[in-house]
């Protein structure tokens, strides 16, 4: 898991989250607390000297098992740079003032903080802030965009169970369901491309139904660039015989299919 973050450092990335894993074999502490992680290989292995920021710190992996003064103190200590806390402005004035108590009793000395500081200012040199919005500016455009969500939330709903009939399906119509084969590269090599993921289930609810399982065409259109779609003539031809087809469209993620 180490690669992702070695080859993104290496690119120069802006800045990078810790996550709270522990990785007994290599450390004691969790990630975000954990300077061979962070000073060790981040800093001094791949050379990265960009923000480090942590994980929202009220999750229960850190808030139930740390208190404020110690968050701070093992953030610092690991080379943490934003200590995040993303829900309450109470628990970031906790951490803010543990952070001063312990800069002022010279447990976190002063240079540590500046350290972090001079990441941070040049991250906002490199992204100047956007031009602020009055209260009711910004009250107007929320509402805008309300409406804007409300109106693809309409239009896009998906029926998870049809008991109120909305989609006029027939249990007793003859019914043809169109499938697609699976693609190779996203299923497990002992899975057969030529299996119904419907037909088992459809069988619980139609009492006349066929599986017609497609090939996905491997030619491409040179002039749209994209796989072509079609349907042969020997399945239009039975078309014709059913009074209700179902096309199966999904993710072909095996997670997914399943």
């Amino acid at each position: 898991c180490y690669f992702p973050f070695f080859t993104a450092a290496q690119a120069g990335i802006d800045a990078i989250m810790t996550g709270h894993l522990l990785f007994p074999a290599l450390s004691p502490h969790i990630a975000t607390f954990c300077p061979y992680f962070i000073r060790h290989l981040l800093r001094e292995i791949a050379g990265y000297n960009g923000v480090v920021m942590s994980d929202c710190l009220e999750m229960k992996a850190v808030r139930e098992h740390f208190s404020p003064a110690d968050m701070v103190k093992n953030a610092m200590d690991a080379g943490i740079d934003m200590m995040i806390a993303s829900h309450s402005p109470d628990f970031q004035a906790e951490l803010l003032d543990a952070l001063y108590s312990q800069v002022k009793n010279g447990a976190i000395p002063e240079k540590r903080i500046d350290e972090s500081l001079e990441r941070i200012l040049k991250l906002k040199e490199k992204y100047p802030p956007l031009p602020t919005t009055p209260p009711e500016g910004a009250k107007k455009t929320v509402r805008i965009h309300r409406a804007a969500e409300k109106k693809i939330a309409d239009r896009s709903i998906t029926v998870l169970r049809n008991r109120k009939e909305i989609i006029p399906i027939n249990p007793g119509a003859r019914t043809l369901i169109i499938e697609w084969g699976k693609v190779q590269a996203t299923m497990p090599l002992s899975s057969a491309t030529k299996v119904s993921y419907l037909a088992r289930v459809a069988g619980q609810f139609l009492e006349h139904v066929d599986i017609e399982i497609l090939d996905l065409p491997l030619s491409v259109n040179a002039e749209q660039g994209s796989p072509v779609s079609y349907i042969p003539e020997t399945l239009k031809n039975k078309l014709k015989n059913y009074e209700q087809i179902i096309a199966a469209l999904y993710s072909r993620s095996p997670n997914i299919e399943q």
